[in-house]
């Protein structure tokens, strides 16, 4: 582009974009009118302060080489190009966010205003000394409650219908705690956070809390947010556990001991649950999974194809060994199940169809006990194919790129 052109392009943001500090070498570009954030270093933030909609092009590439920067016209100029295809600035290219294309068949549940009303209530749980304690305290007082009075086979007897509804009612009631729990934590610590709904992820039911503000807080102030659904999960368990003794009643003390069982996936750092989020958090590396996929691919292509080393920090080393880690339990599980079960996940088709075969004809003079065994036996083969169909789907593009090395 010709140094006539360069006179004559004049960049300017819009009023609603903010810069904040996200670590000591990179800043956080939020545009709150359009709810889109991009993580940028301190040369883009020192070319972001110039554009204010007067200098052109040359001017403020002028006014970076007097601050000792080396750039020339042609890198400012593709900088705010791709400011301005992330729709972060006033040109051609901005577009309002749609939702996400990940998320199908959502719709709000609890408005924005009636979560605020609620999370204003409970904020004082998040104060980072009652939160710590309490979560540590309740996590003992569950241990042991449930070590001392549950058995396996005395779960496993207590699966009865009647247990089904207020296991079911228990059950929503837990994961909407758990959404408000994210919701008034990113309140306490002064972030802006949005309604509570409900939609499908990958043919998944799941429940959501917009949090997406919480991006402008400090990295333990993430952590707690982060954990706020498994705190008040846990919180919740421990009421229906004190409820069991004050009014004996038993039940009450299963329920809550299935609530855990459930919250325990959120520990799971590999898949997007809570715990992935916390070691995003702790380690300041927003995308961690694209990240290190991408890691491990480029480590695939140095061993491979000889290509350049990607490893040169630790920060390398740790996201290459990341993905390797992910994909490798990912695919032992699958082995195992493979391994010691076979016939369940190749005769799962037969199994399914014989199962849903016996229910027409003779459905009525099925016993609970039949039906409560024949589904614990499908719940392996079901596991191995969602977990498979989760790899494929979720992965396919990093899939890709490993097989061509």
């Amino acid at each position: 582009m010709s140094e006539v052109a360069f006179n004559t392009i004049v960049p300017s943001l819009p009023t609603s974009i903010e810069l904040l500090p996200f670590d000591k070498d990179s800043f956080l570009m939020v545009d709150s009118a359009i709810d889109r954030k991009l993580l940028i270093n301190e040369l883009t933030k020192e070319l972001i302060i110039l554009i204010d909609g007067k200098k052109n092009i040359k001017d403020i590439t002028s006014q970076l080489i007097k601050q000792g920067r080396q750039i020339d016209e042609i890198q400012v100029f593709n900088t705010v190009k791709n400011l301005e295809s992330f729709g972060l600035t006033n040109g051609e290219g901005v577009q309002k966010k749609n939702k996400p294309k990940y998320l199908t068949l959502s719709t709000v549940l609890i408005k924005e205003k009636y979560v605020s009303l609620v999370s204003g209530w409970l904020k004082f749980l998040f104060h980072p000394k009652v939160f710590w304690s309490v979560l540590l305290a309740a996590i003992l007082l569950l241990a042991f409650l449930f070590v001392r009075d549950l058995t396996w086979s005395g779960i496993y007897d207590s699966i009865q219908p009647e247990l089904f509804l207020p296991l079911a009612i228990t059950f929503f009631i837990s994961l909407l705690l758990h959404e408000l729990g994210h919701a008034t934590a990113c309140r306490y610590h002064g972030s802006k956070h949005g309604a509570i709904g409900f939609g499908f992820y990958l043919f998944t039911p799941v429940f959501y809390a917009d949090v997406s503000d919480a991006w402008k807080l400090k990295s333990h102030q993430r952590v707690i947010i982060d954990l706020a659904g498994i705190f008040m999960e846990t919180l919740f368990s421990l009421m229906l556990a004190i409820a069991s003794y004050i009014l004996s009643e038993p039940t009450l003390l299963l329920i809550g001991f299935m609530i855990i069982l459930n919250t325990l996936k959120n520990l799971n750092p590999f898949l997007r649950f809570d715990a992935y989020w916390v070691l995003s958090d702790l380690l300041n590396i927003p995308n961690l999974r694209q990240k290190s996929n991408s890691k491990l691919i480029d480590t695939m292509k140095w061993l491979v194809a000889r290509a350049s080393n990607p490893l040169k920090t630790s920060k390398d080393y740790f996201l290459a060994g990341y993905a390797f880690v992910s994909f490798s339990l990912m695919i032992a599980f699958l082995v195992a199940i493979l391994l010691f079960n076979p016939n369940s996940v190749l005769h799962f088709p037969s199994n399914f169809a014989l199962f849903v075969s016996e229910i027409y004809n003779h459905g009525k003079s099925l016993s609970f006990v039949w039906y409560k065994n024949s589904i614990l036996t499908m719940l392996m083969p079901i596991s191995f194919y969602v977990l498979l169909l989760t790899i494929l789907i979720k992965n396919r593009t990093a899939l890709a790129k490993m097989l061509n090395y």
